[in-house]
């Protein structure tokens, strides 16, 4: 199943690099999707994860999916979203790819065509989008749940970034006309 989400907002972006979580995981791609409550995206999103959900429960009716195996959470009540507020009023859904599933990343250009961004630099988090998402449950012994990999994402245009530390520029540091001269007396640097 794959659902195009319309706009979302990117957070929590892995795209250039795939990462690993510790040394015991195998590197990822991966990226947390924002996507306002009450939306068309939304409930698209919600009426896949309803679908297959039901597919799973079909084929598997002793068994019930815990949240923490969710693709999809709540942004206002899951413990590890609602403290942070870009969270709220949205849902969010995480998705991860290993790094031989390569996601494909694409930007609008100043001509307002679609490229495809071959450094996957420009998607950052706090920008906005598109994404397309392969949902699937899976199934092993006692692992069991439901989630999404990233087929492609796609910024349409520039938001205000996440971050928890501030930004600083060239201006920051002045001139050597402003420091009298120099950025501290050699005997500083000894």
């Amino acid at each position: 199943m794959k659902p195009q989400d319309g706009e979302v907002r990117f957070s929590f972006v892995t795209l250039e690099t795939p990462k690993a979580f510790d040394q015991s995981t195998e590197p990822k791609y991966s990226v947390q999707l924002l996507v306002p409550k009450g939306t068309k995206n939304a409930e698209k999103l919600e009426a896949v994860y309803a679908e297959v959900l039901a597919d799973f429960q079909k084929a598997n009716p002793k068994y019930k999916i815990p949240a923490s195996k969710a693709w999809l959470k709540d942004g206002d009540t899951h413990e590890k979203c609602a403290e942070r507020e870009e969270c709220e009023g949205c849902l969010v859904v995480s998705v991860n790819n290993s790094e031989k599933q390569v996601p494909k990343v694409y930007f609008l250009n100043g001509d307002k065509k679609v490229e495809e961004d071959k450094t996957r630099a420009v998607i950052y988090s706090g920008c906005y989008g598109g994404a397309i998402l392969d949902v699937f449950a899976y199934g092993k012994q006692l692992n069991k749940g439901i989630t999404a990999s990233l087929i492609s994402a796609f910024k349409s245009r520039d938001g205000e970034k996440f971050s928890s530390r501030p930004d600083a520029s060239a201006s920051d540091y002045g001139t050597p006309a402003e420091t009298d001269g120099g950025y501290g007396e050699e005997d500083d640097c000894m």
